[in-house]
């Protein structure tokens, strides 16, 4: 059936090209997806920024400002 599927959706065929208006998931899956994202990056943006991170955008911003 997952190969019924896919040759619906042209993804067995690497030459083909779907639109991305072409593809649609329920409401309820897309509502899902959307917590789902919510809630993994939610927590990964509340973690503090690594120190080297911090210390790399500094210099970023001195680079560019020369």
């Amino acid at each position: 059936m997952a190969d019924k599927e896919a040759k619906k959706l042209n993804m067995t065929d690497t030459t083909s090209f779907i639109a991305e208006d072409q593809i649609s998931l329920p409401d309820e899956v897309q509502s899902r997806l959307g917590k789902e994202l919510r809630d993994v990056y939610g927590k990964l943006l509340a973690e503090p920024l690594p120190d080297r991170f911090s210390e790399l955008l500094k210099k970023l911003a001195t680079d560019e400002s020369k």
